[in-house]
């Protein structure tokens, strides 16, 4: 991550700072950003403190990633990648949705777990969403980063991105 890297084992004050810090480079850049990740970037329940507003994706879970290829409409040889992330609130009472269109590059990993004391979560996915980045490329796309409990890390870099906050 670009700012919000290494909080592990940091205490209080210096984790403020890298919000402090992140805020500012959004701040920076929010009149690049696309108003609907603007807003989303932007909100204050994104990383609400107590983390009691439904829309923030910490501790969301994972329920789908669809990875699709579009041909355009002049030309069946002329795609383009979109992907749309599903997500179950932490409270178990909405959806949050992620759609990425004109993808560039992504890396999507799943930690490794089988040999580690956390074994026993194998069998929990990518576990909860810890936190997650927005930033802009020097070609003005958007790379948005996210990092899950057990270690699982992806990054997808796209020419826009938007988010629906979907009640069950």
């Amino acid at each position: 991550m670009f700012i919000l890297d290494t909080m592990n084992g940091l205490d209080i004050s210096e984790i403020r700072r890298k919000y402090e810090e992140y805020n500012r480079y959004l701040e920076n850049i929010k009149d690049q950003l696309p108003s609907g990740i603007r807003e989303y970037a932007l909100a204050p329940w994104h990383y609400q403190v107590g983390l009691r507003d439904a829309r923030c994706p910490h501790d969301a879970w994972v329920e789908s990633l669809e990875i699709s290829e579009i041909a355009a409409q002049e030309s069946v040889e002329t795609r383009q990648v979109h992907i749309t992330l599903q997500l179950l609130n932490a409270f178990h009472t909405a959806h949050l949705k992620f759609i990425y269109t004109g993808v560039s590059s992504y890396t999507v990993s799943m930690a490794d777990v089988t040999n580690s004391p956390l074994h026993d979560s194998v069998n929990r996915g990518h576990n909860d969403w810890l936190i997650d980045e927005i930033r802009l490329t020097s070609e003005r796309r958007i790379v948005h980063e996210i990092v899950f409990a057990l270690g699982s890390h992806w990054t997808i870099e796209s020419e826009g991105m938007s988010f629906e906050f979907i009640p069950r």
